[in-house]
């Protein structure tokens, strides 16, 4: 079995970063328009638990969730 080399193949974005936590400030917020609250809020608990920072999420009127940093 031989292996292909293949050169100038770019890095794709990095998919953890989709979530953008490690940009806000306490007391900022971002509306996400998503099915479940599950995915959300666990990717703002583990990003939270690494970075000593605090998240919570909430339903709002209207459909979708908002996510607010708190510490």
């Amino acid at each position: 079995m031989t292996i292909e080399i293949e050169k100038n193949i770019p890095i794709p974005p990095d998919r953890h970063n989709v979530y953008q936590f490690g940009t806000m400030t306490v007391g900022d917020s971002s509306f996400w328009n998503v099915d479940g609250r599950e995915r959300l809020a666990s990717a703002a608990s583990n990003y939270g638990r690494r970075t000593k920072k605090k998240f919570t999420v909430r339903a709002v009127k209207g459909g979708g969730y908002r996510v607010w940093r708190t510490k």
